[in-house]
């Protein structure tokens, strides 16, 4: 018996997967940018059915305070040399508009996947997208992008470097040296080697991270090269395709216990307007080997819809009400570039208490709980009770992709009127508008509503019985990579916001925060 299972396997925000398999519990590992905690790994028995097991970069680990949308914990490497997890992610303080792309590579350990991770030991700055290879002869080698600051474009990827990495003393040990330059699809990135049949195999990504992109697969004797490419020189690339899963490239392989292969990758699922609302997602395909080559089992070099597994598995219903609880406020809940520690406490399991931070636009303290959009189709909602004395106090649902780009239906303050007020603010590429629709209410309590049908939205709330459709008009196309300001990497987050911005100190409760996925997988 088979079972053909619907990618994306990850939907919603969930690129660069790093995958692995220890025992029977398969990983991945994918990028968290500048939400917190970082990085996030997902685990399974079946490849179907995934949960979040760990987010290992904690504040004593990481500050993000200040990094740039976009910025942040990039392209983490997961693996395991038969007694420890080993973690290497690289953090990135400039880039976009920057030349130089300040970055720091570091490692950490775990015995056991869950924790408890060491603090990081800082190993270069020469480059991103690091990882690590544990060799069958016992030694390690670390990787990264070598980046040239002095170049421009594509010019800037100048080639992967390789050191020899001590696993006693956490330290690189040799010189670098360039062991591959990449095709002419150029930026060549995102680097982890594997060892089959007495080669050294190489994926790098190419090509950027939207349609061009490509994973490129080259092989070599000695790890340090020479490499010979590919037969088709790109193992996987949707360019210059219809393909349902566009942006392919930029992952990882494993091999289950029974000797079935499989790749997982990032990829983007693109609407009319070409833009991929939900952000790059991860999708399995099935793999096999010819003549000393991988091959994607489909006989070409373009992603399929679906992928196989040899035997019978169902594929689980995630529950739509959120509670909350150690769990979920780790590994289901995401704040951005701090944590939320001081200014939360959990009533019950349906109700928390959260105390007001920074602005939408701040980059620093803001107080707020979201989780992924994983959904082109989906409803969320969470009661509020609030006591806004100001202006200043304010809280609400929050449906965001960064601080240039979101919407936020909220409860505030009329001084003048003395009274509770609905508003709803819009951020779109940087430009914010305060819609002129002001509704009145007499009472503390309402619940917030926001139901997106792919390119558009709608956001509301419930009062005294009557549900009131505030906004009809809502453009998600704006909460995506292709139409983020001034670029994305990241993805689509609903949840929960509070601001004040007086004195950091007003309190607000949120209960019963439901979150319903209407796609069919």
């Amino acid at each position: 018996m088979s079972t053909t299972i619907k990618n994306p396997i990850l939907t919603g925000f969930n690129p660069d997967p790093c995958f692995l398999r220890v025992d029977d519990t398969y990983y991945i590992a994918t990028s968290t940018f500048e939400y917190y905690p970082g990085v996030q790994i997902s685990a399974s028995k079946d490849l179907v059915n995934w949960k979040v097991v760990a987010r290992p970069i904690t504040i004593d680990k990481e500050d993000l305070r200040g990094v740039p949308q976009g910025g942040g914990v990039w392209a983490p490497c997961l693996s395991y040399d038969g007694k420890k997890f080993y973690l290497v992610y690289s953090r990135i303080s400039s880039w976009y508009d920057d030349p130089y792309k300040d970055v720091e590579n570091y490692v950490i350990t775990a015995d056991k996947i869950e924790g408890k991770w060491s603090k990081p030991t800082y190993l270069n700055s020469d480059g991103f997208d690091a990882s690590l290879f544990h060799d069958d002869d016992g030694k390690k080698y670390y990787m990264s992008v070598r980046w040239d600051y002095r170049k421009r474009g594509s010019e800037n990827f100048s080639g992967i470097l390789l050191w020899e990495f001590d696993a006693k003393r956490k330290a690189l040990v040799s010189k670098p040296q360039v062991i591959f330059k990449g095709t002419d699809r150029g930026l060549v990135e995102a680097p982890h080697i594997y060892k089959h049949s007495g080669y050294y195999y190489l994926f790098t990504a190419e090509g950027g991270t939207s349609v061009e992109h490509a994973q490129t697969v080259a092989r070599s004797k000695n790890i340090y090269g020479p490499y010979e490419l590919h037969p088709f020189k790109h193992f996987i690339t949707s360019y210059e395709t219809d393909k349902y899963l566009q942006k392919a490239g930029h992952g990882s392989m494993i091999c289950d216990k029974d000797g079935n292969w499989y790749y997982a990758h990032l990829c983007g699922r693109k609407l009319c307007k070409g833009n991929c609302v939900l952000g790059r997602e991860t999708a399995i395909q099935n793999m096999e080997w010819k003549d000393g080559w991988p091959f994607l089992s489909n006989g070409t070099n373009n992603p399929s819809d679906t992928f196989t597994i040899p035997y019978d598995v169902v594929r689980e219903k995630e529950k739509e009400l959120i509670e909350f609880n150690k769990y979920t406020l780790t590994n289901v809940f995401q704040s951005v570039r701090t944590p939320m520690d001081g200014k939360y406490k959990v009533v019950s399991p349906t109700e928390i208490e959260m105390t007001g931070g920074t602005s939408p636009r701040c980059r620093n303290d803001q107080s707020i709980f979201v989780v992924r959009q994983k959904d082109f189709v989906f409803h969320s909602e969470v009661e509020l009770e609030f006591n806004p004395e100001t202006f200043a106090h304010l809280a609400g649902l929050i449906y965001r992709y960064n601080e240039d780009n979101l919407y936020l239906i909220a409860m505030s303050y009329d001084e003048d009127k003395k009274k509770n007020c609905i508003t709803l603010q819009r951020y779109m590429q940087g430009n914010i508008v305060f819609d002129e629709r002001i509704d009145y209410i007499d009472g503390n309590k309402v619940i917030f509503t926001v139901d997106a049908d792919y390119e558009k939205a709608k956001m509301g709330y419930k009062y005294n019985g009557k549900e009131v459709i505030f906004a009809e008009d809502i453009d998600t196309s704006y909460l995506s990579d292709e139409s983020a300001y001034p670029m994305g990497f990241t993805g689509a987050f609903v949840g929960m916001y509070v601001g004040d911005f007086a004195l950091h100190s007003k309190k607000a409760i949120f209960r019963n925060f439901i979150y319903i996925g209407k796609d069919e997988k």
